[in-house]
Formats: C-alpha cells, sequence, structure tokens
C-alpha cells in the first residue's frame, strides 16, 4: 500500500495537504490536531478521496483523511487488522462512521465508498530500515508520498 495523498490537521476544522507526516508509534501524527486515542490516523483509498468532491454525501464536504492510499484489502479495511504503508504498520480501529438518517446518498440507496474504504487506525510500529521515501526509527516514521 502507497501514500500518494497526505494531510495534516493543525486545528479543528482545517487540513493542509503536505508533502510529509511524521507519525509517532501509539500517539499519532506530530503536529495533528487529532492525535492520540483510538483514532490517531485517518485513512482512505484513492477513489474513496476522489468521491469526496463529486458526491452528495454528509460527509463530502467533512470528511479528510491522513493518509490516502492507491488501494485497500480485497473487502475493505476491517478493524483488527494491520495495513502497511510505507514503512508504517497501522492497525486498524475503527470504520468511517456512517450517519444514514442523515446521508443523501444513503436515502437514494446510492453507494458509499467511505464506508469500506475509509478507516481510522493507530500506529502500531515501523519497521526497522530506510526506504527511499520514509525514515524509520523505532518510535517516529517520516511518511512521505511516494511518487
Amino acid at each position: 500500500m502507497k501514500a500518494v495523498r497526505l494531510f495534516i490537521c493543525p486545528e479543528k476544522g482545517r487540513a493542509e495537504e503536505t508533502d510529509r507526516l511524521v507519525l509517532k508509534v501509539g500517539k499519532g501524527i506530530e503536529g495533528d490536531f487529532h492525535s492520540g486515542g483510538e483514532k490517531q490516523v485517518s485513512v482512505c483509498s484513492e477513489r474513496a478521496f476522489m468521491s469526496l468532491g463529486n458526491g452528495d454525501g454528509l460527509c463530502m464536504g467533512r470528511y479528510i483523511p491522513n493518509i490516502v492510499v492507491d488501494s485497500v484489502p480485497d473487502g475493505g479495511f476491517k478493524v483488527g487488522d494491520s495495513v502497511v504503508i510505507g514503512c508504517a504498520i497501522l492497525k486498524i480501529t475503527s470504520l468511517k462512521k456512517c450517519f444514514p438518517d442523515d446521508c443523501a446518498l444513503i436515502k437514494e440507496k446510492k453507494p458509499c465508498v467511505l464506508k469500506d474504504e475509509a478507516a481510522f487506525a493507530v500506529i502500531s510500529s515501523a519497521f526497522d530500515g530506510k526506504s527511499e521515501t520514509e525514515e524509520c526509527k523505532k518510535d517516529t516514521i517520516v511518511l512521505s508520498v511516494d511518487k
């Protein structure tokens, strides 16, 4: 799984695209408003991200992931699964919450790719070593967009 876009939320309600994120194992993204807890990182597929701009669902104007990846596991993300992005190992803790009573997509029985292709995770560990796009240490991972 490769990172294709990265975002940081320095404060509630404001996201900025960036070329790198500093991930702290067990803590979250350095400088991100949402760090800590069971939702340290938000991750979604490129397909789900692209749907955010051309849909009419409730989340379409409000949800911004930290990490947009090129693909997701077959069948989408599942709670408890571990996924590898660059040298970071993330454990999926919950899926993107759906609001069926308020969402136009759900009311119109249209598919929402965010349901299966967007999730929250904790940063559980890192591989040892280095690759071209990220620096991997025991407690810190510098994740960059894969080119």
